[in-house]
């Protein structure tokens, strides 16, 4: 899976560049986006949504209830906050 191999380099690149983590946090407002987010999500996430990915390797998403089972059943995620 192409997200995956994202998350994958973002975390090599944390490590290369001795970065804790990156935080991604944006409100998805349909004409208004974080491109950021739009890069490292398969879906399109309503309200407002945070990724943060560490250098250790968590992925952790924090979105609106309405997407807390489309993140969990994702796979991209270890953890996911609603």
């Amino acid at each position: 899976m192409i997200y995956l191999h994202r998350y994958e380099r973002a975390i090599e690149a944390l490590n290369q560049n001795a970065i804790d983590a990156w935080i991604i946090i944006g409100k998805d407002l349909h004409l208004l986006r974080e491109p950021a987010l739009l890069f490292m999500l398969p879906d399109d996430f309503l309200g407002q949504t945070a990724l943060i990915i560490t250098a250790a390797g968590d992925r952790i998403a924090l979105v609106s209830g309405l997407h807390g089972e489309e993140a969990t059943d994702s796979g991209l995620f270890n953890d996911a906050l609603i």
